[in-house]
């Protein structure tokens, strides 16, 4: 098993996740451990293949409970459908488990910045995020910037990694961080 779980990191790695997913689709069931079970979720989610992604890991729930990347993977399939509380839910646990992994604490920013909006979770958030991984802090939010929706209120935002069709402003000067923005948000 272990050739396999290091082919999986080095596909990973290489963004081929269709060839994780056809890897551990030919194992047979009984082979399909909690860990490799997560991969292919993990692959599934980076496919944006969400939906099968979530059954996957709720068909490890049991296991996954006192685990900081499997709520982290179940937090991202769900921000990535949309399902923000639930998402913000799994965000918290994962750093109720890990308090020192940015990107949890990256997508509760997104999540009280753009979907929730709590103004103080969001500061909090901001504030763990800046302590824990002060490279992504930045890097995280350096081009992003409020735009208007339609009707002129500063809810909508669009980001440079979002769908085909987004479109982003860039802060006006470079290096600015968030806190820097939050009347905005």
């Amino acid at each position: 098993m272990e050739p396999l779980l290091e082919q999986i990191s080095q596909w990973h790695e290489a963004d081929q996740h269709q060839k994780i997913v056809d890897a551990i689709l030919q194992l047979p069931q009984e082979e399909r451990t909690y860990q490799i079970t997560g991969y292919l979720a993990r692959a599934y989610n980076n496919l944006a293949r969400y939906e099968e992604g979530l059954a996957l890991l709720e068909s490890i729930a049991d296991e996954g409970r006192e685990d900081w990347v499997w709520w982290y993977r179940m937090g991202y399939s769900y921000f990535r459908l949309s399902r923000f509380a639930e998402a913000e839910e799994a965000f918290q646990r994962a750093v109720a488990l890990n308090p020192e992994e940015g990107d949890c604490w990256y997508f509760l920013c997104r999540i009280y910045r753009d979907s929730i909006h709590k103004p103080e979770a969001l500061a909090a958030a901001l504030e763990q995020l800046k302590r824990v991984d002060p490279r992504e802090f930045y890097r995280s939010f350096d081009n992003m910037k409020p735009i208007s929706a339609p009707g002129g209120n500063k809810t909508h935002r669009q980001y440079p990694n979002g769908p085909e069709n987004s479109r982003y402003e860039p802060l006006p000067r470079p290096g600015l961080g968030p806190e820097d923005h939050l009347e905005d948000w």
